[in-house]
């Protein structure tokens, strides 16, 4: 039996450091489809540094975009809670 392409990781190439930060994508990459998208990771970061909703309410409607449902909203909440209270 012969290991599937996807058990090999080569890295990330090109231009990193046109990437977000390691937090944003943190979160952006628990939707495999790409539907939570980095500006509305970054509103939302926003949105709870600035007291408008609370970290769990801005995970669950960063979740509502995740069509498959594995987005973890818990774990997203928790990011974004570190995010706000660092200021990263």
């Amino acid at each position: 039996m012969t290991p599937h392409t996807a058990n090999h990781s080569l890295g990330v190439f090109g231009r990193t450091e046109k990437l977000p930060s390691q937090e944003v994508m943190d979160i952006t990459t628990m939707c495999g489809h790409s539907l939570v998208t980095v500006a509305q990771t970054k509103k939302m970061i926003a949105d709870v540094e600035k007291g408008k909703v609370s970290p769990e309410k801005a995970a669950e409607k960063l979740a509502r975009n995740c069509l498959r449902g594995i987005f973890n909203p818990a774990r997203a909440a928790k990011i974004l809670q570190l995010i706000a209270s660092s200021g990263v």
